[in-house]
This record gives C-alpha cells, structure tokens and sequence, in this order.
C-alpha cells in the first residue's frame, strides 16, 4: 500500500489544529499510520473520517481495555500512539458521540500531557545548566593559560568540544520551539477547565511545517552528536587496523626488528597493556588531533634489561614505547603553545629542553638526559604539530628528519 510522508503544518501540541489537519487528510484519502513531527499516510481513508487525541493514561504504551471497550461502543476505534504524549481515536461514523461531553473533562484528560511537557522543559534546563557548566571550565582554563599556566590549554582545547557545542546549540534552538508548544498545551488547558472552549488554531502554516521540520533536525542531530562524544570518549581508543591517518613507526627510527605483542605472543594484546592504540581527540580550537600508542618487543629475549619485564613469566626483553601527538590547531601560535603543553606532562625533563634546527619547521624542541627512561621531541611548522614521548635505545634528537615528514607530507599536500 502506497505511503504518503508529510511534515507537520501544525504544532503537536495545537490539539484542535492537529486534529482538523488529519480530518483534512482523510477528506483527500490519507489515513496516519505514524505522528510525531512528521506524519506517515495510507491510502485508503473514508472522507468524512473524524479524529480525537487523548491524552496517555498511567498504564503503558497502550490504551487501557476498558477505555477502548466503552469508545468502541461510543463509535470510536484506536489509531496510534502519538509520540509518548497522546492516544489517536478515529470514527467514521457521522453519528458517534464526542469522547468529552464538556470542556473541563476535556481539560482534566490533558494534565497529563502538560506534565509531560514540563519534564522534557526540566531536562532541557540541566542540559542548559551543563552547557553553562562547560563553558564556566573553559573560561577558567582560558583565565589559567593567559595567567601563564601553559598546561591548561590542553584542557581547554578538550573542553571546547565541536560535538557537545553543537548539541547544546542544537538544545538550546529546540528548546525554543518547545517552550511555544507548552504555551500552546497551557493556554488549551487554562480555557477548557474553565469551560471554555480552547483557543483557536492558527492552522497550518508554512512557519509551523518550517518549525517541525527543524525540530526534527535538531532531534537527530542532537542524538548524533552525543553518540559521536561518546564514540570519542571511550576509554583506550581503537586498535590501529581501524586508524587510517600517518603515524610515526619504530622502522623510522631505526627500529625494524621489533614486533607487536600480537606477534610476540601469538595473542592479542589488551587495551589497558600491550594494545597498540589510536584516539582522536574532538575540538573547535584544533580539527586535527589524534595520539597513538605504540610498544615494540624484541623478537629475541637477550640480556639487555631495558624498558619492561618479559610478559612471558619473569625473563627480560628490550621493550620499546612510543607515544605520539599530532595536532593540527586554528593558528600557528595556538599550534606551538599546544605542543610545549604536551611535553609539561613530562616535568622530570623540563630543564632539558633544548631547541634545534630542522630544515622546514618553524620550531624543533627535543629534551633528554641520562637517568631518564624519555626522550620527548615537538616539532612544528605554521597550524600543524606533532609531540613524541618516546623510550627505547635511539636518540630521538637523530631522527627529527623522520618525525618531521609526519608534519611536512601534510602540510605540503594541504597546501
């Protein structure tokens, strides 16, 4: 059977509109088989056909049993849910009596809806109170990073998160026309307990059809962006076979004998040990930021007792790590700053830094020192940066012209 789709020329909430738009759409043969802010028609409908919202009761997704036994003897049959907020009624007899014989049983049967309305309100308002939450965080980063605390622009960076952002945006736009829906419910309400009739319907409209359409948007949109945060936000990150960008290898530098845990061990490694692992990190204030994790074993156990343990029972086998940042940020200022943020995680070092030249950078920062197991190294060129933590039995100081292709073949092909 054929499906027609419309959006909602009405408000949801506008219930003597709404229900005269359907009996519209009947009268050209349409019969709903889904309400919300769109609606979904079969063909088929008995013009003439008249509808009746009622509000949901306190017993489930469904009408109760005997509601439907004493409308089906009043000439009324049950449609649909609509949303989590009303029950649809239709009857195709001109004779069947109204549901309601008086406007304040009418307004009594809608309370529920009205309550209903205001819960969504009270969620959107802790939505709004995150949101003013996260941007209280931010400023105070923002304040700590102009104050010269260097470290809090990396929180800063994480807390400007696009996702978030444009779900809030979304909220905030959504709650608008949310708030004319309860004022539409609240106006209905206040005049059929009084009993009066409801307000009249604006009826449809282009605006409203505009309105609903957009409410639907902001819907998905919003469910979109929170499941990408929490994508984004899980624990670990994801193995490498799923991360397609450029990363930096221990074969660069210089390491080609070492193997994964996988291939160690002839097992996989887990996310919280031996995994090697990307993340990206989500920001307004950088579109490009990802770290990968990578550790390196020697095939062979030998005697050098270097980086870790032997993770198969007591015997020790050089281990090499290698941690890297890459970081494309909204200008080059923010780039360098961000960089030198990420080797703060690393104190023990501080005294150490030392900048070098490297053909084609605006900036190479390497530190080291004897005792310490890291090597770190930041290098940069215009938006773009790359931060390594690195510890194994290279200098990373040797291989700048390595780590830095990881920023420059970019760069060039962006340009």
């Amino acid at each position: 059977m054929k499906k027609v789709r419309r959006i909602l020329p009405v408000s949801l909430y506008d219930i003597p509109g709404l229900e005269s738009w359907l009996e519209e759409q009947a009268a050209q043969g349409l019969f709903p088989v889904r309400l919300g802010r769109w609606a979904v028609f079969r063909t088929g409908a008995v013009p003439g056909t008249r509808f009746r919202l009622e509000s949901w009761g306190d017993r489930g997704t469904e009408p109760a049993p005997e509601q439907l036994e004493l409308y089906q003897r009043q000439g009324w049959e049950y449609a649909l849910p609509v949303g989590r907020t009303y029950f649809l009624f239709y009857a195709q007899d001109p004779e069947a009596i109204e549901l309601y014989t008086d406007y304040q049983s009418r307004g009594m049967s809608l309370e529920r809806a009205q309550r209903q309305l205001r819960r969504v309100r009270a969620v959107q308002f802790l939505i709004y109170a995150l949101g003013a939450l996260l941007v209280l965080m931010a400023a105070y980063n923002a304040l700590l990073y102009w104050s010269g605390q260097r470290s809090a622009l990396l929180s800063l960076m994480k807390n400007v998160n696009p996702f978030m952002v444009l779900a809030l945006g979304a909220d905030l736009i959504l709650g608008v026309f949310q708030s004319r829906d309860l004022r539409t419910l609240r106006a209905a309400c206040r005049a059929l307990k009084d009993g009066l009739p409801p307000p009249p319907s604006p009826g449809p409209s282009r605006l409203m059809r505009w309105a609903n359409g957009t409410s639907l948007a902001l819907t998905i949109l919003i469910a979109a962006c929170l499941g990408c945060h929490i994508y984004f936000q899980r624990e670990g990150g994801v193995p490498l076979d799923r991360f397609s960008p450029p990363y930096v290898t221990f074969s660069d530098l210089g390491e080609p004998s070492l193997v994964s845990y996988e291939m160690l061990t002839g097992r996989p490694g887990t996310f919280e040990g031996n995994q090697d692992l990307a993340r990206y990190i989500p920001s307004l204030l950088a579109p490009v930021w990802y770290e990968v994790r990578l550790q390196g074993f020697s095939p062979e156990p030998g005697d050098y007792e270097g980086y870790s343990p032997d993770p198969e029972g007591g015997k020790y086998r050089y281990h090499a790590t290698l941690e890297q940042t890459r970081i494309r940020a909204l200008s080059s200022s923010l780039a360098r700053a961000a960089a030198l943020a990420k080797l703060d995680q690393y104190p023990s070092l501080e005294g150490y830094w030392r900048e070098v030249d490297c053909p084609g950078l605006d900036f190479a920062v390497v530190a080291d020192r004897e005792d310490d197991t890291w090597q770190l190294a930041a290098l940069g060129k215009g938006r773009d940066a790359a931060v390594f933590f690195y510890a194994g039995q290279e200098r990373l100081a040797d291989h700048l012209d390595a780590l830095a292709e990881l920023i420059l073949d970019e760069t060039e092909g962006a340009a």
